[in-house]
C-alpha cells in the first residue's frame, strides 16, 4: 500500500468550458457535458447532451474527454458526483465549466480504480469534506492535494476494477430486464 500524497497520482485535472451566451442542444455538433448528464450512482447519461460548435471546440485548450476520463461535478448541489467516461458513440466530447476531468498517471493509479475509489463510501466522504460555500457549494482542482488514500499495487487495483466492473454490468442488465418487463 501506498500511502503517499493522492495528487502524485494525478497527471491532469482540470476543468473544461463553453461559450460566452452559454449551449443547448442544437447549439453545435460536439457534445458537451455538464453536471446534468452525471447520474449519483457514478453512471453519465450520453444522451441527450448539450452541443458546442466545431469552432469552440478545436479552440479550447483543456476540458477535451478522452476515454476513461473520470469526471467529477465540481459545483452545485450534486458536487461530488463521479462519473467514469467511456463512450464509442462520439469522436470528439468535451466538458462545461461545472466539472473536472481526472487522468491519473496509469503506471501508478488505474483510472477504473480512481473511478470506484471517488464513488465509494470512503471517497465521497473525503470529498465532501472539501467543498467549500453554502449559497453555491463548490470544489476548487486544489482539493485533490488533501486527499488521503492508501494506494494498492496496480496489479491489484486492475483485479478491484475489474470486478466491480462485472458487479456494475450485472446489476445495469438487471436493471433492463426489470424495465423490459
Amino acid at each position: 500500500m501506498n500511502k503517499n500524497n493522492f495528487s502524485n497520482f494525478i497527471k491532469i485535472i482540470e476543468a473544461g468550458n463553453r461559450p460566452s451566451g452559454g449551449v443547448d442542444y442544437d447549439s453545435g455538433t460536439i457534445p458537451s457535458f455538464g453536471g446534468e448528464n452525471i447520474l449519483m450512482t457514478g453512471g453519465i447519461i450520453y444522451e441527450p447532451v448539450k452541443l458546442i460548435p466545431k469552432e469552440f471546440f478545436i479552440c479550447m485548450n483543456r476540458g477535451i474527454l478522452k476515454q476513461n476520463d473520470v469526471l467529477i461535478n465540481k459545483d452545485g448541489a450534486n458536487t461530488g458526483k463521479v462519473g467514469f467516461y467511456k463512450s464509442i458513440r462520439y469522436t470528439d466530447a468535451a466538458i462545461n465549466e461545472h466539472l473536472f476531468l481526472l487522468r491519473s498517471k496509469e503506471t501508478e493509479l488505474f483510472n477504473k480504480y480512481l473511478f470506484y475509489l471517488f464513488l465509494s463510501e470512503f471517497g465521497q466522504k473525503q470529498i465532501k469534506s472539501r467543498i467549500t460555500g453554502s449559497a453555491q457549494p463548490g470544489l476548487n482542482c486544489d482539493f485533490i492535494y488533501h486527499l488521503k488514500f492508501n494506494l494498492p499495487p496496480l496489479s491489484h487495483q486492475r483485479k478491484i476494477a475489474r470486478i466491480l466492473t462485472t458487479i456494475d454490468n450485472v446489476i445495469e442488465k438487471t436493471e433492463e430486464a426489470i424495465a423490459k418487463y
